[in-house]
């Protein structure tokens, strides 16, 4: 019975009567900005990434690259995307794959970008080949040194399924207000991105 309002969800009873109850706590997702990549070079997530929230995700569905067999790279803006860190040093990651052609692990306590993606067994662009995935930017408005956190899904050039999940971090203490995917080499020929803030209820 009764009608739904802010923050109530709708449940049913062991009878299935279903009814609008409260919530209750938990988190939820706000949706802030989507991109549709299309032989991109970069893909820049520049909107909505600010102290609104506390932990933002971004989506990653079917990602391709143009060239055959490159590695997916995240860098980190702190000036709204007008240009983004790449220089040595700015960036320290730790990353395991998993896959059915084995497994490892890799790291870098200096370097140009976070690895999303293993560079032994990097992501196709063949036809069935795209990469999927999580990424968690922690408090990226708090002027520390943001940490991210990621789950990539992909089929690699050497056609084995493959899954990666690490850390990263920006080693500057600065907010980070924007972000950059790229591959690489070659731009980046399709898939869809999108950016959510993650709000404690």
């Amino acid at each position: 019975g009764g009608s739904p309002g802010a923050d109530k969800v709708l449940t049913s009873d062991a009878d299935g009567d279903a009814s609008w109850q409260e919530a209750g706590g938990g988190a939820g997702l706000v949706f802030l900005q989507g991109i549709t990549a299309s032989n991109d070079a970069t893909v820049n997530i520049t909107t909505g990434m600010d102290s609104t929230y506390e932990t933002y995700l971004l989506l990653l569905n079917n990602v391709i690259p143009v060239t055959d067999g490159t590695q997916l790279f995240l860098r980190t803006s702190s000036d709204g995307g007008s240009s983004f860190d790449s220089s040595a040093g700015n960036y320290r990651w730790a990353q395991y794959r998993e896959g059915d052609g084995g497994s490892s692990s890799s790291r870098s306590s200096s370097d140009t970008e976070i690895e999303l993606t293993d560079a032994g067994q990097a992501p196709g662009s063949a036809a069935g080949e795209s990469t999927s995935g999580i990424i968690y930017i922690y408090y990226p408005s708090n002027a520390a040194q943001t940490c991210i956190g990621y789950d990539m899904s992909y089929m690699a050039s050497s056609g084995s399924i493959i899954r990666t999940g690490g850390a990263g971090l920006r080693t500057s203490a600065a907010d980070v207000d924007a972000v950059q995917l790229l591959f690489a080499s070659g731009n980046v020929e399709s898939g869809e991105i999108n950016l959510y803030g993650i709000v404690k209820s």
